[in-house]
């Protein structure tokens, strides 16, 4: 297995471990919801990890997305 390949794999299980986490953050969010819409915490600290955890699946996100271009860009230049 090549380096390149190496890196898309690597590039998909970001985006595949991005896409599980922001759905237990989702599923988190349906469950605490009130009838006025709101997601409830159970405290101050509760809320702003929630929200941390919402960034640092996005950004794992877009660092698969961008491994991914990259891997694909080199195995087209390469071939």
């Amino acid at each position: 297995m090549s380096a390149v390949q190496m890196l898309l794999f690597l590039g998909i299980a970001m985006c595949v471990g991005a896409f599980r986490w922001k759905r237990k953050l989702e599923k988190y969010e349906f469950e605490n919801r009130t009838d006025g819409g709101v997601v409830q915490f159970g405290s101050f600290e509760k809320s702003k990890a929630h929200e941390r955890a919402w960034g640092m699946a996005d950004l794992l996100n877009r660092f698969g997305i961008v491994a991914i271009i990259v891997s694909v860009i080199m195995l087209v230049l390469t071939n």
